[in-house]
């Protein structure tokens, strides 16, 4: 029985994507003076998840696959802003730095709870904490520095990654390495666009 490590996720549009690594270059300059490190996520694996699924069993998926494209055979494309920088948990105990969703924040929200009550019909728990639409920049492995960072990232605060389009909702299986993750596609649902 062949397990699969999947989530379900949307994806930026390229010039998000450049938009972000220049933000990850800036945010690095300003942090290499202070005593904190942040492991920067690489931009080919940048994504927004939906829903981290987990192990899946292989032989499931094709009804993963049904089952999602029946919740998603009204919802219409729609364009987000990716803008505001935080913290999760929060500032004084930072593990991931994160940008999050100005424009489509309602929809991309409405998306997720759409997969999170999915799932659940096919026998996933639901996540603990409540869905908060981000894009991961960064993980941050220590607590040194941490006053000096959150004053570098409050600078570039307003910084905006530009507007994209949701057009698609994407399954990906994740396989670690000791390089970082792999992510590779294995259904894509098409978004009405009329």
């Amino acid at each position: 029985m062949t397990m699969l490590r999947t989530f379900i996720a949307v994806d930026m549009s390229d010039a998000q994507r450049s938009a972000a690594v220049h933000l990850q270059a800036n945010l690095q300059k300003g942090i290499q003076f202070t005593k904190s490190y942040v492991r920067w996520v690489q931009p080919e694996v940048m994504h927004l998840t939906l829903k981290f699924i987990g192990d899946t069993v292989e032989e499931k998926v094709p009804e993963i696959i049904e089952t999602v494209q029946a919740a998603l055979a009204e919802t219409h494309a729609f364009s987000f802003e990716m803008r505001g920088l935080g913290f999760f948990p929060n500032v004084h105990a930072p593990k991931v730095l994160w940008c999050g969703i100005r424009e489509g924040k309602a929809e991309l929200t409405d998306l997720a709870q759409r997969m999170e009550e999915t799932m659940k019909t096919l026998g996933y728990p639901p996540e603990k904490q409540p869905f908060s639409p981000h894009l991961t920049l960064g993980r941050i492995p220590a607590m040194r520095g941490v006053e000096a960072m959150a004053s570098v990232v409050k600078s570039h605060q307003e910084t905006s990654l530009g507007t994209g389009l949701i057009d698609a909702v994407t399954l990906y299986q994740s396989t670690l390495t000791p390089e970082g993750p792999v992510y590779t596609p294995l259904h894509r649902w098409e978004l009405t666009t009329s």
